[in-house]
């Protein structure tokens, strides 16, 4: 037995180590693909509606005039705002999820967090 080997067996992966299950990364894709066609679609509703009810009255510089489509830089914008508003909607439904099913953000082994604040320090 030489003085540099270890004779020691592999350790338990930890929680912060864990790998991803591959089928996270699949719905991760899906979400990458089916958020933006949501919200191209959202953004669509809701000029329909905003020609019908004057919800919203938008800049004439946003509009192209002479254009197959004069309202494309609108429904761009509003496909963005509506992008990120379901991203923040999915991050916080995600994020209550994990909350409530995840395991314990700490382990057995684990020290709890020293209580200790020290003197105040004088100069």
């Amino acid at each position: 037995m030489g003085k540099y080997n270890h004779f020691q067996g592999k350790l338990e992966p930890s929680y912060m180590n864990r790998k991803i299950h591959p089928i996270w990364r699949g719905v991760g894709f899906a979400f990458m693909i089916l958020i933006p066609i949501f919200s191209y679609v959202s953004a669509t509703l809701f000029l329909t509606e905003n020609e019908r009810s004057r919800w919203l009255v938008f800049p004439t510089n946003l509009i192209l005039v002479g254009q197959p489509d004069p309202n494309l830089l609108i429904r761009i914008i509003i496909t963005i705002v509506f992008m990120l508003v379901l991203y923040a909607i999915l991050t916080f439904v995600s994020l209550v999820v994990i909350r409530f099913f995840a395991p314990p953000r700490y382990g057995p082994l684990d020290v709890p967090q020293a209580s200790y604040r020290g003197k105040p320090y004088k100069r």
